[in-house]
C-alpha cells in the first residue's frame, strides 16, 4: 500500500491527467482544421476522463476503505484559482464525418502551423 500512495498513484493519475489534457488540446486543434482526426482525439479525451475516476476509486478502497475520500478533492476543470463543483473533463468538437467541410475533401496542414489549407478556419 505505501508504494502505491507514494509512488505509483502520483504517477499514473499525473500521467493520465496529462494525456487527458494534451488530447483536449490536439481535438482543439484539429477541429479548427477540420480534421476527422478530432474525433479521435475527443474519444481519447473521455477515456481518459473515465480512467481517472477508476484510479482514484482504487486509492479509496485499498485497505479497506481505508483512506475513503482522500483523493476526492476535484482535480480536473480548473478554470480560475476557485476549485470547481465537480470534476468536468476538458472541451472537446467533433468532425461530421458525413458531411464535406467547406475546403474540400482534401486539406493540407503544414508542420507546425495551426492553420489548413484551403480553409476558412482562424489559423
Amino acid at each position: 500500500p505505501a508504494f502505491f500512495q507514494l509512488v505509483h498513484h502520483p504517477i499514473i493519475a499525473s500521467a493520465n491527467l496529462a494525456n487527458m489534457l494534451v488530447s483536449g488540446g490536439q481535438n482543439n486543434l484539429k477541429a479548427s482544421q477540420a480534421r476527422l482526426s478530432a474525433n479521435q482525439a475527443a474519444d481519447d479525451v473521455q477515456t481518459y476522463f473515465e480512467e481517472d475516476w477508476t484510479i482514484e476509486n482504487q486509492y479509496h478502497t485499498m485497505l479497506d476503505g481505508k483512506w475513503d475520500h482522500m483523493m476526492d478533492q476535484t482535480h480536473v476543470g480548473y478554470y480560475y484559482w476557485q476549485q470547481p463543483m465537480a470534476n468536468t473533463a476538458p472541451p472537446v468538437a467533433r468532425i461530421s464525418a458525413k458531411k464535406q467541410a467547406l475546403g474540400g475533401v482534401m486539406r493540407i496542414s503544414p508542420e507546425n502551423t495551426l492553420g489548413a489549407w484551403p480553409g476558412d478556419m482562424p489559423n
